[in-house]
């Protein structure tokens, strides 16, 4: 097979599984002690840096769940999960107060073999969810009160809501059609119907019949004023 040459900006892209064929120039098959970075490329991996060593750690810890919890860049945790054990250690090594609430809650976590494997965590704001992929899902026997409403959550796809629009823009544009437009008279054809229309999208309660008398004396007024001068704006020579 004869060599391919070929040049290569950088390697930013990290390493592919995929065949050469299909994998992008800038990612590599196999990296060692690489980082990957978009700002300064390929770079040798940073070193780790040991800051304690972290007391009353689990007997089983090879085989613990380990999750980080980090609220910014000055206050971060470290979460080690064992068999029916749960300790917290700060960004300095020191082990933090756990307080179980309510009693036994704790008890979730027993009955693990391999908790690196059996738990997973997930950390939304100040609030860490662990599950315990061994435990049935059940349900709350206890009675709520009150009794929430019934509800439900719709998702919609797709929505053509352009369709819709498009359809009244022409109707309105054949109904406006019909009447004479002067840019120097009042044109009180075209604002008793652009009211009526307003008047049956809002109704015809006691509290909308003021409605009729905005449109006609204010509101269509500017409009049409608004309209001739966009008209006067776009024919100007």
């Amino acid at each position: 097979m004869a060599l391919v040459s070929a040049s290569i900006p950088n390697l930013i892209n990290g390493v592919s599984q995929q065949p050469p064929s299909l994998r992008l120039k800038t990612q590599a098959e196999l990296q060692e002690n690489g980082f990957s970075t978009v700002v300064d490329g390929l770079k040798k991996r940073p070193s780790s840096e040991h800051i304690k060593t972290l007391s009353n750690v689990p007997t089983n810890i090879d085989s613990g769940f380990i999750h980080t919890i980090r609220r910014d860049e000055n206050e971060f945790y470290i979460l080690v999960i064992t068999n029916n054990v749960l300790k917290v250690y700060d960004k300095n090594g020191l082990e933090q107060t756990v307080t179980e609430s309510p009693t036994g809650a704790i008890s979730y976590l027993s009955g693990l073999t391999d908790p690196s494997k059996e738990l997973t965590a997930t950390t939304i704001a100040d609030f860490t969810f662990i599950v315990n992929k061994n435990k049935v899902v059940a349900k709350d026997t206890t009675n709520k009160s009150p009794q929430r409403p019934e509800e439900a959550l719709f998702y919609v796809r797709q929505g053509d809501y352009k369709t819709g629009y498009i359809k009244t823009l022409n109707l309105r544009s054949t109904e406006y059609s019909n009447y004479e437009f002067s840019p120097k008279e009042r044109n009180y054809s075209i604002y008793r119907h652009l009211a009526l229309k307003v008047q049956e999208a809002m109704g015809y309660s006691q509290t909308n019949k003021w409605i009729m008398d905005q449109i006609v004396d204010i509101e269509a007024v500017e409009v049409c004023n608004k309209i001739v001068s966009v008209y006067k704006s776009l024919t100007a020579s």
